[in-house]
């Protein structure tokens, strides 16, 4: 090799090394750049919690005085009386969540007769007609209920009878070719 080729090589070389070198630089700064872009998004999202938190204590504030009277702007006391609507509804869907919990709890032979009080005296003549077919309906299902419930077990006992049937002959055809555990 001579000393040109020597020196075009060692030119290369360096070359390779300061390219290298330069895109280890860009990769640092890079990552600079990205902790700092984490950095600033984080402290964003601190504010914006604290914002949102701010403008969840002014309306809690503001509905407390639309409680006591003192709202007086139209927007906001809109606002206030569509919150009133609101906790409204959600206490009706309360109650109705608790009846039917309050039903689940109970027995079906317990439960009480449905309220009867929006009807006037004018109509206890179709009152008396209405329950009795309920009354009767519903021994009819509760005893089709009980004869579904011994035809449902009826037919998990008979489909657990073949496949301790099948698990006895798998077992003796193991034991007849020399396979079984206890062989081992």
């Amino acid at each position: 090799m001579t000393s040109d080729e020597r020196n075009q090589a060692t030119g290369l070389g360096g070359g390779v090394w300061d390219a290298l070198k330069r895109g280890g630089d860009s990769l640092a700064q890079a990552a600079r750049r990205l902790a700092q872009v984490q950095r600033l998004q984080s402290q964003m999202q601190r504010l914006r919690a604290r914002r949102r938190d701010t403008l969840q204590t002014i309306g809690e504030q503001v509905y407390a005085l639309h409680g006591r009277g003192r709202v007086r702007n139209r927007d906001v006391l809109q606002n206030c009386e569509a919150l009133d609507q609101i906790a409204c509804q959600l206490a009706d869907l309360h109650r109705q969540v608790e009846e039917l919990r309050e039903q689940a709890r109970r027995p079906a032979s317990t439960q009480e007769p449905l309220d009867d009080s929006f009807l006037t005296d004018d109509d206890f003549d179709e009152e008396m007609e209405i329950a009795e077919p309920a009354d009767a309906e519903q021994v009819d299902v509760e005893t089709h209920d009980e004869q579904e419930f011994a035809a449902d077990e009826e037919t998990y006992s008979s489909q657990d009878q073949p496949e301790s049937d099948e698990r006895q002959e798998h077992e003796d055809d193991e034991h007849e070719r020399g396979w079984d555990d206890e062989g081992d």
